[in-house]
């Protein structure tokens, strides 16, 4: 249990026994036969587990009022808090706690009222005002505004079933008669209230349905726009808006996106919807180890390509998470609890796990339903497509360069536009292989075509955790290395002209260095990177150059 429901708990436990005394009686009933037939109905009562919405209707009362007539309210009031404890399936405690203080509420207004007709409906009228109240307090506004039509109708409803059992009071003799025309009459008001709360339930999801066809109708359109024809240099901006959308279509109310900084080893936090500054500030100065993070895409949680991990099925006491706010769950089949996480993964082209968005907090407070989940893995297509073309791609372009050949020369561009504006140290080299026209005269196409492999992957393995390659043509390449200072990589090149050698000891590259100290221009870098080559070559070739 819930800090926060213990101490609530307690406080409406502790009103409600104030208020139950300062009625200034307190009878039990020792009526056995009464007694036994209240504990039944109030047992069927919550066996039927009558909802409204996604809140549990109050349902006992409903079997509690005409007993008032037998049995005296303190005795239902215990009654009906032992039997939420005994028979509840989850929160107990508190539930218990709500029907309490409600009762003793009832009770002390029924004592309140000097004439016998009219203690009944004080009853039920000030436990329905309590009942209303204290639910808005606890679940916020969102319960009254959401239910304030079925609460009135039940409401009035409720009244005048308690008004039709103290008419019992109006007879100057009870007859058989009488009591069985009360009986009927009660009886088919009980059927009307829960015809009532049954019926507003498939509205409600008429409701849900068409909101969540209209979220996706209204908001799916935008994605492409978003995604393909925005402005590059806002892409922080682009990530936030697309993941707001992603929560509008699929009704969830807080989204927080990661990616994976293969070379850290580390879970990277991007971006976010729904977090408060501080719940923000708190994720994002927290970078998980990749290792840790991995337990949680078992393949036993894995659901139409997406993983969803119910509240206790995996073991959280020696990994840092955090619950993105404390809000009210429902005891209702299939309800989103505060411990379920809901994490989509991103896929490239060539299925390699990149990051994921983690969900919370469904407007509906139900568990994402297999079209949703399908839903949610199809959106996170666009999530990637749009990262790609940002500075976090190169997190997972460390490790799998070869997704580069996928790229024409255009998007590499950008893709190094982006790396390069938010990066302090960068170098673009341009390396060309000296004289492979010859090697191709000489000793084919074929060995010409295994140098420039041999070189491409070099590139890769070698240089891909802090660098970005690209073949322009022939036997030359473009390399942006970011945060790596001009020194280093004029060290790793000259380390690679002579491994490189040994293999082909008649090989030779040139190759031209520009770095970022003046400005951060592609262009500008490109252009005194082949200011350096053409030295180089001028020179004989076979060197580093750099202006």
């Amino acid at each position: 249990m819930k800090k926060k429901d213990f101490f609530v708990s307690l406080f409406l436990y502790t009103l409600g026994f104030f208020i139950i005394f300062s009625s200034g009686r307190f009878i039990f009933s020792t009526n056995w036969l009464f007694l036994i037939l209240l504990g039944i109905g109030t047992y069927l009562f919550h066996r039927m587990e009558l909802k409204l919405g996604k809140y549990s209707f109050a349902s006992d009362i409903l079997i509690t009022i005409p007993f008032l007539l037998f049995v005296s309210p303190e005795t239902a009031t215990l009654f009906s808090a032992a039997f939420w404890f005994i028979f509840s399936k989850r929160n107990r405690f508190i539930r218990s706690a709500f029907s309490f203080f409600l009762y003793s509420v009832g009770t002390f207004f029924y004592y309140l009222i000097p004439v016998d007709y009219l203690r009944i409906p004080a009853f039920a009228i000030t436990f329905l005002i309590a009942n209303i109240l204290l639910d808005s307090l606890y679940f916020g506004k969102e319960f009254f505004l959401n239910l304030v039509n079925p609460l009135f109708y039940s409401s009035i409803l409720i009244i005048l079933s308690s008004l039709i059992i103290s008419n019992i009071y109006l007879f100057s003799e009870i007859t058989f008669p009488y009591i069985l025309m009360v009986f009927f009459t009660y009886s088919f008001l009980l059927f009307l209230i829960i015809s009532f709360v049954k019926n507003y339930n498939l509205v409600l999801l008429e409701r849900i349905e068409s909101y969540k066809l209209r979220s996706i109708n209204n908001n799916l359109y935008k994605i492409p726009d978003l995604v393909y024809r925005t402005n590059d240099t806002e892409f922080d901006e682009n990530i936030e808006k697309l993941l707001k959308l992603f929560c509008e279509i699929s009704g969830f109310e807080r989204a927080l996106l990661s990616v994976f900084d293969k070379s850290a080893e580390r879970v990277i936090r991007v971006s976010q919807h729904g977090l408060t500054v501080e719940e923000w500030n708190f994720v994002k100065s927290g970078n998980p180890e990749l290792s840790t993070i991995k337990r949680f895409f078992q393949e036993r949680f894995r659901k139409e390509g997406v993983y969803f991990i119910p509240e206790g099925s995996l073991s959280l006491e020696n990994f840092s998470y955090y619950v993105f706010a404390k809000y009210p769950t429902f005891d209702i089949e299939n309800s989103w609890k505060r411990g379920d996480i809901l994490l989509v993964p991103i896929y490239t082209e060539l299925g390699e796990m990149v990051g994921y968005i983690s969900y919370d907090k469904p407007s509906s407070g139900l568990r994402p339903t297999e079209h949703e989940l399908k839903l949610l893995g199809f959106l996170s297509w666009f999530m990637y497509e749009l990262l790609k073309k940002t500075p976090y791609s190169r997190y997972w372009l460390t490790s799998q360069n070869s997704y580069l050949k996928k790229l024409s020369y255009p998007e590499f561009v950008r893709l190094a536009e982006n790396i390069i504006r938010e990066t302090k140290d960068i170098v673009v080299a341009i390396i060309d292989i000296d004289q492979l026209d010859k090697f191709n005269f000489t000793n084919g196409p074929e060995y010409g075509e295994v140098i420039v492999n041999s070189l491409e992957n070099y590139l890769k393995d070698k240089f891909g955790k802090f660098s970005i390659s690209y073949k322009i043509g022939g036997g030359q390449f473009i390399s942006v290395f970011f945060n790596v200072n001009k020194l280093k990589v004029i060290m790793y090149f000259s380390r690679m002209l002579e491994e490189i050698h040994e293999i082909y000891p008649e090989l030779s590259l040139s190759i031209g260095i520009s770095t970022s100290e003046k400005y951060k221009d592609l262009n500008r870098l490109l252009k005194d990177a082949k200011k350096a080559l053409h030295v180089a070559k001028k020179a004989g070739g076979g060197r580093i150059m750099s202006l």
